[in-house]
């Protein structure tokens, strides 16, 4: 018996159907929008196009993989290869949005930013702490290190 009932399945169907086509669609406006910035156009270019095409490939990957309606306990190999597409997925979904922010910084021209970096965890305390700063210029930062003022 499948997890999904079968409207879920429906619904999960069509996402995944319409995803080569809303990937080509991104892609397409990102190609095809003139850029103020070189450096904009190039993390536009060959960042969020190339990331957005990965994860449609992991989406891809994933479902084949592990179908919904599949009913039985998967092989520990294939387990192991989707938790591999599902952590490509993570890390290229951050990354596309890390590409975006460049994006958005070099075509407004953004020269001041205020950051604030996580430092982790104290030893001696184990609580977490906040090194905040600002700086001239946030262009190496990545969107994690910076909110931009």
């Amino acid at each position: 018996m499948p997890y999904f009932d079968d409207e879920s399945l429906r619904r999960l169907r069509e996402g995944f159907d319409s995803v080569p086509a809303r990937t080509r669609a991104l892609t397409d406006e990102f190609l095809g929008r003139p850029y103020v910035s070189v450096l904009a156009r190039e993390h536009a270019h060959h960042g969020v196009c190339r990331r957005l095409n990965t994860l449609a490939r992991c989406i891809a990957q994933i479902y084949s993989l592990l179908p919904p309606d599949r009913s039985d306990v998967p092989p520990r190999d294939t387990l192991v290869d989707a938790t591999i597409f599902i952590q490509a997925f993570v890390f290229n979904a951050y990354g596309v949005l890390d590409n975006l922010a460049f994006v958005w910084v070099n075509e407004r021209n953004i020269r001041k930013c205020s950051a604030t970096i996580w430092m982790g965890k104290q030893r001696q305390s184990g609580r977490p702490f906040w090194r905040s700063r600002r700086r001239d210029d946030c262009r190496g930062a990545t969107i994690t290190q910076a909110v931009f003022s």
